[in-house]
């Protein structure tokens, strides 16, 4: 088990993901760390997402847990 990161950490982890030199990348990485941040997903939920979980319109994110159970 973990700990939590406190908000100080938060935002230089986000600064840290941001300043990369390919922006794409950046991008995909801040937003990984904002998706984990918010939501309490695991890594290996973050890292089995694809583009068809994310409803942009809707403000969701679809993850599988490894228990097969669908969590929102």
């Amino acid at each position: 088990a973990g700990r939590l990161i406190t908000p100080e950490e938060l935002e230089l982890m986000l600064k840290a993901a941001a300043s990369g030199t390919n922006r794409a990348l950046a991008a995909r990485d801040v937003a990984l760390l904002a998706v984990g941040a918010s939501t309490g997903a695991r890594r290996s939920e973050l890292c089995a997402l694809r583009v068809a979980d994310v409803d942009l319109d809707a403000g969701t994110v679809l993850t599988v847990t490894s228990c097969l159970f669908w969590r929102w």
